[in-house]
């Protein structure tokens, strides 16, 4: 198998202008299959960025939870001490009350200036 060696001018340019084209169409291939890997790259890295941003988030959120039961916890805790305090306070003040009508004075005289707040309305902001 011999090979064959063109002589005629317009096989010459055909095989030329055919090398050219398939070269061209590689190039544009090959430029098309770079943007997509490119493209894919940086997708690739958003969507880790991404998860990594999720993670922070939900420690974030994690840690806000915790604060949120500690302060409720606080909460409870005051409100059981102001019961408490609050029924001391009216078992004082019926004490009170008690000794003053053994001595014929009116108790509501002295004692509604003594009033306690009402814990379930909201406070002024």
């Amino acid at each position: 198998m011999a090979i064959e060696i063109v002589n005629s001018w317009p096989e010459i340019i055909t095989a030329l202008g055919s090398a050219g084209f398939g070269g061209l169409i590689l190039k544009t291939a090959e430029g098309w299959l770079g943007r997509a890997r490119l493209r894919a790259e940086q997708d690739r890295q958003l969507r880790e960025e991404l998860r990594a941003e999720i993670v922070d988030l939900r420690k974030e959120v994690d840690a806000l939870r915790t604060k949120i039961k500690e302060r409720e916890d606080q909460l409870y805790a005051l409100r059981d001490k102001y019961w408490s305090v609050s029924l001391k306070f009216r078992m004082f003040q019926m004490e009170i009350s008690g000794i003053l009508i053994q001595n014929q004075i009116d108790p509501s005289i002295i004692l509604s200036k003594h009033a306690l707040p009402d814990p379930t309305e909201e406070f002024p902001e």
